[in-house]
C-alpha cells in the first residue's frame, strides 16, 4: 500500500499526548497504527509545536505529568515543516477569505503546498477551502 502523507493540526496532536477527557481517541490511535504500518506519514507546521506546548502548560496537571506529555509529544511521528516569511501573505489571505485566524490559516496553508488532506479534531476551525481537503478525525 502507498504511503500518504496528510497535515495534522494542533487539535489532533492533542489527542497523542492525552487521554483524559479527549474524544475520537480510537481514530487517532488509527491515524498512529497507519504510520506504524508504513502506510500514512504525519506533517504539521513547526507553529503546532507552540500550539501543543500552550495546552500543555494550561492543562490542570503537576509538573511531572507536564514533563511526561513532552516527552511523548518528542517521541511522535511527525514531521514538522518550517513556513517562510513569503508565505505569510498567502496565509494572510486564506485567513481574510475563510474568516479565521492566521493560526488556523497556517494549517489549511501547508495543506494547499503539498497537496495532501488536512486532518483536525476541531473543524469549526478549519474552514472549507479551495484546494484543501478537510478531514475531521471523527470520520478517518
Amino acid at each position: 500500500m502507498k504511503n500518504t502523507k496528510i497535515v495534522l493540526d494542533s487539535s489532533v496532536i492533542a489527542k497523542f499526548i492525552f487521554s483524559e477527557g479527549e474524544d475520537n481517541l480510537e481514530q487517532a490511535d488509527a491515524l498512529l497504527a497507519d504510520v506504524k504500518n508504513g502506510h500514512l506519514s504525519l506533517l504539521a507546521p513547526s507553529l503546532s509545536k507552540c500550539e501543543v506546548g500552550n495546552v500543555i502548560r494550561f492543562r490542570k496537571m503537576t509538573e511531572a505529568e507536564k514533563m511526561a506529555c513532552w516527552k511523548n509529544f518528542k517521541k511522535l511521528p511527525i514531521k514538522f515543516i518550517d513556513l517562510n516569511l513569503s508565505d505569510g501573505i498567502l496565509i494572510q489571505a486564506i485567513a481574510e477569505s475563510a474568516n479565521i485566524t492566521f493560526y488556523d490559516a497556517v494549517f489549511i496553508l501547508l495543506a494547499k503546498k503539498l497537496g495532501v488532506p488536512l486532518v483536525t479534531a476541531n473543524p469549526k476551525h478549519q474552514k472549507v477551502f479551495p484546494g484543501v481537503k478537510v478531514v475531521n478525525l471523527k470520520d478517518y
